[in-house]
């Protein structure tokens, strides 16, 4: 298992799966919470770390800046789909903030899966807020790509809930999405990450565009994409 760097929440490796053409390479491609409480802006030093993909809105990235080294180049890809935006009036379902990505979003997920294929030479880090929802996505479009089982895919995404619920049930953030409360966050059941989730983001992909791959080339990707991937993240 990774070890954390100190003050990153849901950090971990993206990789150690098996595809069918090899497994998918350790140490290439990290997922984790946002990084506003690095404990050191040189922590992510000792994993190689030289592009961080932040799918957080400009005004989280405002408010919660991330405390980083210079050496390393950041892109900003914003996946937010403005569902926390009327949470005065009702709290989303989960299921509303992922069909909002996928629909709302498309192009910005193939950005930012692009962005990955691109730099993934070296170790990348991608991350949101929690890692949870957005992070949880374009990972799972990387690792569809590739070829990682669906299994695999859903038990990786569904890891967040416990590593959120283990970190903030000690300290938790005072505001979360769309600046609610911590305790509504979580009755709300937005918090969780089940597996069936992922099932349901993949199958819709799969039955829309005939494959995640479909899906991604509609919305822009280049054709080189999954041999871009399949070269940076997957070792023989």
């Amino acid at each position: 298992m990774t070890t954390p760097p100190p003050g990153v929440v849901n950090f971990r490796d993206a990789g150690g799966h098996a595809t069918p053409h090899g497994t998918m390479a350790i140490g290439r491609l990290f997922r984790s919470a946002h990084l506003v409480d690095l404990a050191d802006p040189r922590a992510l030093d000792p994993y190689g770390v030289t592009t961080v993909v932040d799918l957080r809105n400009a005004q989280e990235r405002i408010d919660h800046p991330s405390r980083l080294s210079s050496a390393i180049t950041v892109f900003d890809i914003d996946i937010d789909t403005g569902a926390w935006g009327d949470v005065a009036q009702r709290m989303p379902r989960l299921e509303e903030v992922y069909l909002g990505m996928i629909e709302d979003r498309a192009t910005r997920l193939v950005q930012a899966v692009d962005t990955i294929a691109r730099r993934s030479h070296s170790p990348v880090l991608v991350h949101c807020t929690g890692g949870k929802d957005r992070t949880g996505v374009v990972i799972a479009l990387v690792q569809a790509v590739l070829g990682v089982p669906d299994d695999a895919i859903a038990a990786d995404y569904a890891r967040s809930e416990a590593h959120l619920m283990a970190a903030w049930r000690v300290s938790p953030p005072p505001k979360v999405a769309g600046g609610v409360d911590w305790d509504e966050f979580v009755a709300a059941g937005l918090l969780a990450s089940p597996p069936e989730m992922m099932f349901d983001v993949l199958g819709r992909l799969r039955r829309e565009h005939g494959s995640v791959e479909g899906f991604l080339t509609v919305h822009g990707a280049d054709e080189r994409l999954p041999e871009l991937l399949h070269r940076h993240l997957v070792s023989a």
